[in-house]
């Protein structure tokens, strides 16, 4: 199990692995983590492929925000917003984030525990996701 501050909990979980929702979560945990609140995210299904450590740097975009993608991207290099990666990373160097991949998908879907980039702190089951869920005063779904 996760241990957290008593700071408030923002839970996220995330199975898309889509470059527009995973942008999202990195704005949204950023500023939680701004906001002082600590950020439990769970990784399952697709969601779980982008923090791959083969996974490629850049995603497809979602079917809804496909019509902005050239925009999102070419706003994102020249206004060097960064990108999600770098958010989360950042996210992690001033606040409490942990990120958690779902040990039932990786059974599922073949993945080895050790597959994963460095910002994935642990493997761990549902129960994992539902604690921090029922203790956060936000939890949301990407």
């Amino acid at each position: 199990m996760i241990e957290m501050t008593e700071n408030e909990i923002m839970s996220i979980m995330v199975t898309s692995g889509t470059e527009d929702k995973l942008m999202a979560l990195g704005t949204i945990t950023l500023g939680a983590v701004t906001m002082d609140m600590d950020v439990h995210i769970f990784l399952a299904f697709w969601g779980l492929e982008a923090f791959r450590k083969e996974a490629p740097l850049t995603n497809p975009t979602s079917i809804e925000g496909e019509p902005y993608d050239q925009i999102m991207r070419k706003n994102m290099r020249e206004k060097g917003l960064g990108n999600w990666r770098k958010n989360l990373e950042t996210a992690k160097e001033l606040g409490n984030v942990k990120i958690i991949a779902c040990s039932n998908m990786l059974a599922l879907l073949d993945i080895p525990e050790d597959d994963f980039i460095d910002l994935v702190d642990e493997v761990s089951g549902i129960a994992t996701y539902i604690s921090a869920a029922s203790d956060s005063s936000s939890n949301i779904f990407i």
